[in-house]
């Protein structure tokens, strides 16, 4: 095991090679792309607006350090890491970040409680031990942890399953598996080589229900969640918004088809924004979360320990 990880992270850092023509279309704000990346970044401002001037500490922060850099653009204060990453030292340089370390997700290197906030935005997928990390953010940060990340398609992995989303989630499974049974030789229901990345690891998209249980085992207050749907279609760097181009119609018509899949009850959203609270949010900060369409959990107190 022990030669697995680090076999990982060498491909990890091997992978992260600067490519100065990337610069300009990454930090640039007015393209397709950026707007995606922005439509997640919008649902931090609840935690932004509510608690200023917080330190934040932003993981697996690649492309320039992008997560850090709009933490500060609304008066936060965010120390961008990355296990590898040569970009971090252009956007110091263009002043993009204001400040950056490396550092391996699973072996952090801050105290407890050193940061007010972690954030760990489309990176939690590439972790070869993510569970490791996880607790890594809850240790070195004192209010909450933060995700953004794609939402597990292949378990009901929310909490507002109706009858509709449940009867073609089972419709689907059952499908596949009739599908794999007839073919011989029999083949598991699941194909799980397209769960791994060019690095070797196996992709753990996140789910609602194994979050919540890391959050009451350890007895915290509370979690919150959002679900929202996105894609990515290459070429969204170069497009401009503005535009109103290919890409963008495709992408939004690709939004807009979800969301409607998804209040019919078809299909999940794509991505979620979980947080996992580690001392109660105040008030103002939990009314900014319901009106922004957050669900927040109370979650239930150790008996034994109570």
């Amino acid at each position: 095991m022990s030669q697995f990880q680090e076999s990982s992270y060498k491909a990890h850092q091997d992978g992260r090679k600067f490519e100065g023509k990337a610069v300009d279309s990454v930090m640039n704000k007015q393209s397709v792309d950026y707007w995606r990346h922005e439509r997640m970044y919008n649902t931090l401002l609840p935690l932004l607006k509510n608690y200023p001037n917080a330190k934040w500490l932003t993981v697996g922060d690649g492309n320039f350090g992008k997560d850090a850099n709009f933490i500060l653009s609304h008066g936060g204060d965010a120390l961008a890491t990355d296990l590898n990453n040569p970009s971090f030292e252009k956007a110091l340089e263009v002043g993009f970040i204001k400040k950056y370390q490396l550092e391996n997700a699973e072996r952090l290197s801050f105290k407890d409680d050193e940061f007010d906030f972690s954030l760990c935005k489309e990176a939690y997928h590439h972790f070869p031990r993510p569970y490791i990390a996880l607790y890594e953010m809850l240790r070195t940060s004192k209010n909450a942890i933060v995700f953004i990340e794609p939402n597990d398609q292949d378990t009901i992995s929310l909490p507002d399953m109706t009858l509709g989303n449940g009867f073609f989630w089972f419709l689907r499974t059952t499908i596949k598996s009739v599908k794999n049974l007839l073919r011989k030789p029999v083949k598991p229901a699941l194909d799980y080589s397209a769960f791994y990345e060019q690095a070797g690891n196996f992709i753990f998209t996140l789910n609602y229900h194994e979050l919540k249980k890391v959050a009451i085992g350890l007895n915290l207050p509370a979690i919150a969640w959002k679900g929202f749907n996105d894609t990515y279609i290459d070429g969204a760097g170069e497009e401009m918004l503005s535009d109103h181009g290919p890409i963008y119609r495709k992408t939004y018509a690709f939004m807009r088809s979800h969301e409607k899949k998804v209040r019919l009850g078809y299909f999940f959203p794509t991505m979620i924004t979980f947080i996992i609270f580690k001392t109660a949010p105040s008030a103002a900060c939990l009314q900014s979360m319901k009106e922004d369409g957050f669900v927040v959990e109370t979650l239930p107190k150790n008996p034994i320990l109570s």
